[in-house]
């Protein structure tokens, strides 16, 4: 009687990658399995559109909606891109001589990772666009009339010969985010950046990260140390309440978190 030579061949080894491949399977798997089942549906949206939830005209404040200097099909594109559901942009001038200006981002709960909204400020889109970062501080406090802000990012930001200082947030929920990357990158270095950059912000957040965020930003070519000393600056930041700048804001079971 003959063997049959197929049996008594050795088990077939299989394939590192293949066996890469399972692997992470299985963790994608898990790791979504792990998002839905940690997922809170406790979110706060926005009691209005932007245009209406920030006041135009106030004390010594007038304000006017200024569109961005774009062609339809660039601001097509810079809306793919972005893909925020409602967006402001105003300049306000008060009766003292002050100019701000005020660009403010909406995201609803789960539109987009924390980490592609978070990249969204001066330090990429700004440095991308030819401004180059002078001074640059973290993590800012400041109150006004008692009253403390949240954690904010400051920087001066310089292109041909004019600096325009600039007060910016990232609010996740009632939470601060910071990132801190200065211009962007493309290809394998730029995705492994922002795959770094994923990570944190499940360090930081946890799985659920899919909460509304705003981005806020206030500019001016006013220093930001004579900001601060300015009677209209403070009564500026006050009618901003309803961006959720102050740290009243937040619930007493949610803190800010930061690097």
């Amino acid at each position: 009687m003959t063997q049959d030579p197929q049996k008594n061949k050795p088990a077939r080894a299989i394939h590192p990658i293949v066996l890469a491949l399972i692997v992470a399977t299985v963790l994608a798997v898990f790791g979504f399995t792990v998002f839905i089942l940690s997922y809170d549906i406790k979110t706060r949206p926005l009691e209005a559109p932007l245009a209406q939830l920030v006041p135009t005209d106030f004390g010594v404040w007038t304000g006017e909606d200024t569109p961005t200097e774009m062609s339809t099909e660039m601001q097509a594109r810079v809306d793919y891109i972005l893909k925020y559901d409602d967006a402001l942009t105003r300049t306000y001038k008060s009766s003292t001589g002050l100019t701000l200006s005020l660009y403010v981002a909406y995201w609803n709960a789960g539109k987009v990772p924390v980490h592609e909204a978070g990249l969204h400020n001066p330090d990429t889109c700004w440095v991308v666009s030819g401004w180059k970062r002078g001074e640059r501080k973290n993590n800012c406090e400041q109150s006004i009339d008692g009253q403390a802000l949240k954690t904010f990012e400051y920087g001066a930001y310089i292109k041909d010969k004019h600096t325009e200082y600039v007060i910016f947030w990232h609010l996740v929920g009632d939470s601060v985010n910071r990132i801190d990357i200065v211009g962007h990158r493309n290809g394998l270095e730029g995705k492994i950046e922002r795959f770094i950059l994923a990570l944190k912000s499940m360090k930081k957040l946890g799985f659920n990260q899919r909460r509304e965020q705003l981005f806020i930003r206030l500019s001016s070519p006013v220093p930001y140390e004579e900001l601060w000393n300015r009677p209209d600056f403070h009564e500026f930041l006050e009618h901003m309440a309803p961006l959720r700048i102050f740290a009243a804001n937040i619930p007493a079971d949610n803190t800010p978190v930061s690097e």
